[in-house]
């Protein structure tokens, strides 16, 4: 006998559901959608709990998004009406759910008193460590790939095991404990006076007489702050608009990444001032024949990427452009691609930046406005910089780095050499190459070291060979603030059964080492630490995170989850903030805010901003205003973003 969470079951009700809204019979209709997202909820928090592969979790949330879509289509087709809120209760309770189960069974793991789940999280740890190992070898002899093939795949069977282990241990906890809170009302009770949510969501509108799905659009869900009253004096209940096909902002979207890689192509001309780069392929040879031509084309691209974030903010957000002017803040909480883009510096109808019209916050879901369990706050400061990255065999002596990004593609030619059977691993090197001393990363970590108030806790500025994997994994008790300044890079995916969280990193000292492959060797600490890894740190309590680092807000995209990728793995490891950036930085500008960020936040002083998110606002307003240009060019000042969550 089937139960009533089986999936058959809840076929059966969805096509009552469909038969209901054809007969016109709302209510009823929703009732049955209420308890089928509550039986559904149960079904997806079991499979996610007992399933190992992570390809698999990802598709069962994708496939089961069903519910979902019709539930929006009925609230868009009746404006207003009781499927409103219901449809505002599913986007909140859904959205990136697995994350926050995560982050649930994380929290749970580090503070568990039960021996047994203390001992599966060690060994979950180790796992992690070990296939990370795997995926960073160096490349291997034709007569090796299957045997090392196989030992990645039994590590990644291993892990899939132990994490289900651990998951079924705690489930009693952790089941269904991360979304059962998230009512529109608490997250509106939550938002502060005048200020409102903006969740943004791709969904696909359901025919319910065809029983066919349309193409990709993207809703937005408005959700004001309980305590500004409409006219009738009552709060205002939540609204959801339909924002249009995904496509119709897509194009301007794309453009404004093409043109940036475009335009970081031609600061690494200008940077060395020789031959035309490998990045270039593809791009007009003129531009970069000399080095005004490429002047002149990198300030061509700034204009064209202003026209295009105003033509992609029209298109998006247009329609909402009246309402959300009349908010002092507004949370916003984006989806899929969105995650990329950078909100604050969409050009708005008047000209201005977003930025400079009102406060802009970001989390990842609604959810996180919602206060969670209180933990004891953290003290202290942990940061590592100015790193020595080492010397591979193969890797010849690098220059000092104008950027914090690193060539790639035909570039990879240029400074690694052929050494034989112990290459680097090629995927790594593609994507990021080499790792150069970053000089900039010095003046961070001396600032900090001088003006970090360690209100009882310790301040540990690492440097140099200090700078390790090892010195952060085993560090305790978690600080306040974890400073990370170094390079940062994304490798694209290969396979779709790989961990997507193995393919955003961050290099830490040893990271140009080229390491072994014989067994028992250690690799321990190889100096390359990826999200995956940072999913075992203990951050419980930690503010923030800064990740001073190019490119560190990039990951996989995954439909139901977002970006997968260090802004993850920090939030789920326990930190409230995360400070990421969405392109490559200049090195030295980079210092320079980086400093000024932390003197508007740190100091203290009457008028300054009390928390991250707005003294990172202070920082691009006074950018925005400064009276250098280099200041106010929005490549310096915009590729920041703070994620956060309470």
């Amino acid at each position: 006998m089937l139960g009533e969470a089986h999936q058959d079951t809840i076929e059966v009700e969805f096509n009552l559901v469909t038969a209901l809204v054809n007969m016109d019979r709302l209510n009823p209709a929703l009732a049955q959608l209420r308890i089928i997202d509550g039986r559904l909820r149960t079904f997806v928090g079991r499979q996610l709990d007992t399933t190992g592969s992570e390809l698999v979790r990802r598709q069962w949330l994708a496939t089961e998004s069903r519910l979902q879509d019709a539930v929006f289509t009925l609230a868009l087709a009746r404006s207003y009406s009781d499927a409103q809120p219901l449809a505002a209760d599913i986007l909140l309770r859904w959205k990136r759910l697995a994350g926050e189960q995560e982050a649930v069974l994380a929290r749970l793991a580090r503070t568990s008193g039960d021996p047994q789940i203390r001992d599966l999280a060690r060994q979950v740890q180790q796992a992690r460590s070990d296939y990370s190992r795997l995926v960073t070898l160096p490349d291997a002899k034709p007569e090796q790939l299957s045997a090392r093939k196989q030992a990645r795949d039994q590590s990644l069977a291993e892990l899939d095991r132990l994490e289900v282990a651990l998951r079924t241990r705690i489930r009693t906890f952790a089941n269904q404990a991360a979304s059962e809170a998230a009512t529109w009302q608490a997250v509106r009770q939550a938002l502060p006076r005048n200020a409102a949510l903006l969740d943004l969501r791709a969904f696909k509108s359901f025919n319910f007489k065809s029983r066919q799905f349309d193409e990709d659009h993207w809703l937005a869900l408005v959700l004001e702050a309980s305590a500004d009253l409409g006219s009738d004096g009552k709060a205002k209940a939540p609204r959801l608009v339909d924002l249009g096909p995904v496509a119709a902002s897509a194009s301007d979207r794309e453009n404004m990444a093409r043109l940036t890689d475009e335009d970081l192509c031609l600061a690494r001309y200008l940077a060395k001032r020789t031959e035309r780069p490998a990045c270039a392929e593809g791009y007009d040879a003129a531009n970069f024949a000399a080095p005004a031509q490429a002047q002149a084309r990198s300030e061509a691209i700034g204009a064209e990427i202003d026209a295009a974030s105003a033509r992609f903010y029209a298109a998006l957000l247009g329609p909402l452009d009246r309402e959300l002017a009349g908010f002092d803040t507004l949370y916003i909480a984006p989806d899929g691609a969105l995650d990329l883009v950078p909100f604050a510096r969409l050009k708005l109808p008047d000209g201005r930046y977003w930025i400079e019209r009102q406060t802009l916050r970001q989390v990842r879901s609604g959810r996180d406005l919602i206060a969670r369990e209180p933990v004891p706050a953290a003290r202290g400061l942990f940061a590592l910089g100015a790193v020595d990255y080492g010397s591979a065999r193969s890797v010849q002596s690098p220059k000092k780095a104008k950027s914090r990004s690193q060539p790639s593609g035909a570039a990879l030619a240029r400074t690694v050499a052929n050494t034989g059977p112990n290459q680097p691993n090629p995927r790594l090197r593609a994507a990021c190459s080499v790792f150069p001393p970053v000089p900039g990363t010095a003046v961070e970590m001396n600032y900090l070291k001088t003006h970090f108030d360690p209100d009882g806790g310790e301040v540990l500025v690492l440097q140099g060979r200090d700078a390790s994997k090892s010195r952060l994994k085993s560090h305790s008790p978690p600080p306040r603030v974890l400073h990370l300044a170094t390079h940062g890079c994304f490798i694209p995916r290969a396979d779709p059964a790989e961990r997507p969280m193995t393919l955003s990193l961050l290099a830490l000292a040893g990271a140009n080492r080229v390491p072994t492959a014989k067994a028992g060797a250690d690799q321990s600490d190889n100096g390359i630490l990826n999200a995956l890894e940072v999913l075992d740190l203990d951050l419980t309590g930690t503010e923030l995170v800064t990740l001073s680092a190019c490119d560190t807000g990039k990951g996989e995209v995954d439909r139901s989850e977002g970006v997968y990728g260090l802004v993850r793995a920090f939030q789920i490891a326990g930190a409230a903030n995360v400070l990421m950036t969405l392109r490559p930085l200049n090195d030295d500008l980079a210092a320079e805010f980086v400093t000024d960020f932390y003197r508007n936040w740190l100091d203290r002083k009457p008028g300054l901003p009390a928390d991250p998110a707005s003294a990172l606002r202070r920082t691009q307003l006074d950018w925005i205003g400064s009276e250098r240009p280099e200041k106010r060019d929005p490549r310096h000042w915009a590729p920041y973003v703070l994620v956060e969550r309470r």
